[in-house]
């Protein structure tokens, strides 16, 4: 009788482990693909002001 309660037990252990486990792992790839997305949109956002001083540069230059 013991050792089945011991097995469920250490089996509930197991399992809430994991578990945990696994919504911690999905939850820092949904922090990456957000930080990506961010990271992207901050990179396009870069280019189009270097653009714009380059068209300014040339403007002044010429």
């Amino acid at each position: 009788m013991l050792e089945i309660f011991l097995y469920v037990l250490v089996s509930g252990i197991t399992a809430l482990v994991v578990t945990l486990f696994v919504r911690s792992r999905d939850r820092n790839l949904v922090n990456f693909e957000k930080l990506k997305k961010f990271t992207e949109k901050q990179m396009e956002d870069f280019e189009k002001f270097l653009n714009t001083k380059s068209r300014e540069l040339e403007e002044l230059l010429v």
